[in-house]
């Protein structure tokens, strides 16, 4: 997710399997009658409070790992977003949201601030995409 003034909107939370606090674009599952692009809307809304009024873009969909599981992820771009809403946290969940410069994700990955795969890739895929569609972020 992307903001009017080229930040990235990024959350921080902890992670089980990696037994620390990840770095990571706000993400989440369908639910009931949602499709993936409805549902991208309601979780950055949650986790961050951030809106678009643009429909998300899709960059891409994507096996997580065709060799033992049927999953798809489905990668979306939000351009343009802004600060309209408090947090709605799960009462489990304890999520923080960063605004960050977008020209410094190279930087954050490889530094081994933002380690986890789906959001390397969605970070890699909207600067394809920007690239491809002379957006200057």
């Amino acid at each position: 997710m992307l903001t009017k003034d080229k930040n990235i909107i990024l959350v921080e939370q902890y992670r089980h399997g990696s037994q620390k606090n990840q770095l990571e674009i706000p993400a989440g599952k369908v639910e009931d009658n949602e499709d993936a692009s409805e549902a991208i809307k309601r979780e950055v809304k949650e986790e961050t409070g951030f809106i678009s009024d643009y429909d998300p873009i899709l960059l891409g969909e994507f096996y997580v790992n065709p060799a033992i599981n049927t999953n798809k992820i489905k990668t979306y771009l939000l351009v343009e977003s802004y600060k309209a809403y408090q947090q709605k946290l799960d009462d489990t969940e304890e999520i923080k949201y960063l605004s960050l410069k977008f020209n410094k994700t190279d930087e954050l990955i490889n530094n081994k601030k933002i380690e986890q795969l789906f959001s390397v890739t969605a970070i890699y895929l909207a600067k394809k995409y920007l690239a491809e569609n002379n957006l200057i972020y």
